[in-house]
């Protein structure tokens, strides 16, 4: 049943490398692993757009979308804490990535 669910929400690629998992917690537990690894040269890249943008003679309508999607882009590479506790050490990464 479980495999026949992960069918509809994976590609062919993706539910080979996960079709023998002995649970569904098994299954996330290695698409987890798979998609969130980081990518520090995105990061950089991003820090770099969003300190050298600036809005010189474009209109707020134009510099504030740009902006934003640097931002949110960002964002998603942003650490967090998944103990609940702050005993893990995601508040010191999340310190660190800003």
């Amino acid at each position: 049943m479980i495999i026949s669910w992960i069918l509809n929400f994976v590609s062919k690629e993706i539910f080979a490398s996960v079709i023998y998992s002995d649970s569904a917690y098994e299954m996330w537990l290695d698409l987890k692993e798979c998609f969130q690894q980081k990518n520090g040269p995105r990061i950089f890249q991003l820090r770099c757009d969003l300190m050298n943008h600036t809005q010189g003679s474009s209109s707020v309508g134009a510099y504030f979308p740009k902006l934003k999607t640097i931002w949110e882009e960002l964002s998603n590479y942003r650490p967090f804490c998944s103990c609940g506790k702050c005993v893990c050490g995601g508040t010191k990464a999340l310190a660190y990535h800003y």
